[in-house]
């Protein structure tokens, strides 16, 4: 099914604190190995996993479904009041009943008017959770909804080892079975979907920034303008390397000489990121569209006047936006 209304907010995750490797596993078995001849490595070789997460002895999956779904609520900037369906997808409970999403919605501070419930179904139970709420934004049911997961892998990972070193009667053959319950491991995910809303991207480059608008996941509008990281590049003395044509009139504006081998003060460069972000801000529909903004469009300025909802970065420099 394709969704016209729906798009994919916001998403967030938690890690356990401990660490428990694969190597650290048969250490543990090293008395079964030993008396099944098994080889050192088997378990990461069939699995492919050299290392899981755990949680602390005692939390409760309701506990790490929360902690990925305040993340999500302080990235998206949703009020929790806000928040109209909480789906809790994990194979992991707090108990058979009540539902273990009320213990999320209690802990996120949800509304009561808000539709909780819990979705299993083994390893698709978050893709069935985002499938559900998406249905119900399309059919206009609710506007939002928080899709959370929170696994706790430790009981089981801790009684098939158990088990394993007090069955004398184990043999090569009926082991393998009990190798899938040493590949599991914990974790909490969360996941926010609202009504879709236009989306403009920013990827801001070496030397461009492409510029694009997309509603129902086409591209309506679209431009690019001379503004990049590398358009004036100086060495770690912050002395002029090079300069491009373009930032040469970004120089021009700000009255900051480039001259090459100049050395530049980090005051004067921040005039001339200023300026770049100025006329990045004029070609995305942000301000005015000035004449000389004109002359650094390489192609036509964004038709129509449809306004983004939602604004996502992408290109080298935006590691500098999101902080990564």
């Amino acid at each position: 099914m394709k969704f016209s209304k729906v798009s994919l907010h916001t998403f967030g995750y938690e890690l356990p604190p401990n660490v428990l490797t694969s190597e650290a596993i048969e250490t543990r078995l090293a008395p079964v190995y030993e008396r099944l001849r098994l080889p050192a490595g088997r378990l990461e070789l069939m699995s492919g996993i050299r290392e899981r997460r755990l949680w602390n002895s005692g939390t409760r999956p309701s506990e790490a479904a929360a902690l990925a779904g305040k993340k999500v609520l302080e990235k998206s900037g949703i009020d929790p009041q806000q928040v109209e369906a909480l789906f809790f997808t994990s194979v992991s409970r707090d108990l058979m009943e009540p539902a273990t999403a009320s213990f999320v919605h209690n802990a996120l501070g949800l509304s009561s008017d808000a539709i909780v419930m819990d979705i299993s179904n083994a390893c698709l139970g978050f893709l069935d959770g985002m499938m559900m709420l998406a249905g119900m934004i399309e059919l206009g049911q609710v506007k939002n909804g928080l899709v959370v997961s929170g696994e706790t892998a430790e009981d089981l990972v801790e009684s098939t080892i158990s088990t394993l070193l007090a069955d004398p009667s184990i043999t090569r053959k009926s082991i393998k079975p009990a190798f899938a319950s040493l590949t599991i491991g914990s974790g909490a995910v969360g996941l926010s979907e609202r009504e879709a809303v236009p989306v403009m991207n920013v990827d801001v480059g070496g030397g461009t920034s492409k510029i694009a608008l997309c509603v129902d996941g086409e591209i309506v509008a679209r431009t690019a303008i001379d503004v990049g990281a590398r358009l004036l590049c100086f060495d770690a003395d912050g002395r002029v390397t090079s300069v491009e044509r373009a930032g040469r009139t970004y120089a021009d504006e700000a009255g900051v000489d480039v001259t090459p081998g100049r050395q530049v003060s980090e005051t004067d460069r921040q005039a001339l990121a200023i300026c770049m972000a100025d006329r990045l801000f004029q070609a995305m529909g942000a301000a005015a569209l000035e004449e000389s903004t004109r002359d650094l469009l390489l192609l036509p300025p964004l038709a129509g006047d449809r306004q983004p909802g939602l604004l996502s970065f992408s290109g080298g420099v935006s590691e500098y936006l999101y902080g990564s």
